[in-house]
């Protein structure tokens, strides 16, 4: 019973440190970036023995290769700030039965501190209609299901957890 008890604590203990390092930023009806269940509107991953230049450079490291898209942008403020423009595009089904391209416009900063990184939720900059070429606002997409929005952001939630498990040192090496 002890061994059974031992081990049952030994996986919840694996599965809770695992869950810590994950953003799950979502949509709200301000179409506003939030964290479910939280008053905040950022995370902060602690990494202990790391300072900030080390934090620094891990993350630039992944943000380059993680996002090579044409239109991707980088600022940096060295050992203090990265700010991430990338973008998100769906296929949305219109009326008469017709499929409409979209590209959504984000951004979201990372900031270092020694020991520490913290990563703000998104803003959304701008929405574009491809198949128009047009610039909406947010509120014009707008459909009754949060999660179906929230569903177009899944690839940005991967790729910043992608980012934080590069400077765990537990991301993929390929090339």
């Amino acid at each position: 019973m002890k061994k059974l008890f031992f081990i049952s604590m030994i996986v919840f203990l694996s599965l809770s440190l695992n869950a810590q390092n994950k953003v799950d930023f979502q949509i709200n009806n301000n179409s506003v970036f939030v964290i479910p269940n939280s008053d905040k509107d950022y995370y902060v991953f602690n990494f202990k023995g790391k300072s900030a230049a080390q934090l620094y450079k891990s993350a630039l490291k992944s943000v380059t290769k993680r996002y090579v898209d044409s239109e991707d942008e980088i600022s940096k403020v060295p050992n203090q700030l990265l700010t991430i423009n990338s973008s998100v595009t769906y296929t949305k089904q219109v009326f008469g039965g017709g499929y409409s391209d979209r590209r959504i416009y984000y951004a979201y900063n990372i900031e270092f501190k020694a020991g520490k990184i913290r990563i703000n939720s998104p803003r959304i900059l701008r929405v574009y209609f491809i198949d128009d070429d047009e610039e909406h606002p947010f509120s014009y997409i707008r459909v009754n299901s949060l999660s179906y929005m929230n569903s177009w952001f899944t690839k940005m939630n991967e790729t910043i957890n992608k980012v934080i498990e590069d400077i765990e040192g537990k991301g993929d090496n390929d090339w």
